[in-house]
């Protein structure tokens, strides 16, 4: 019998991708449902999944302070 589960469909990069592979991973795989075969698009750089609608809030707070942790702010003039 079929089985149908409400999901939300997010295209992103491959380096994306990689992070929310290490965020299902530390959450029993629970995250991401499926990942979609993108060959019909011509965009190799874009990756496509389907992940848990309950997900998306805390799927968005992490990828946001994993983010953040790569971002570098310019020195001021003044110290340089």
């Amino acid at each position: 019998m079929a089985r149908a589960t409400k999901g939300t469909l997010i295209k992103c990069d491959p380096s994306i991708k990689q992070l929310i592979i290490k965020l299902n991973n530390e959450n029993n795989n629970n995250i991401i449902l499926q990942t979609i075969d993108n060959s019909y698009n011509n965009n190799e750089q874009e990756s496509i999944l389907l992940i848990d609608g309950v997900y998306l809030d805390f799927l968005k707070m992490e990828l946001d302070r994993m983010l953040s942790k790569n971002i570098f702010e310019e020195e001021d003039e003044a110290h340089s």
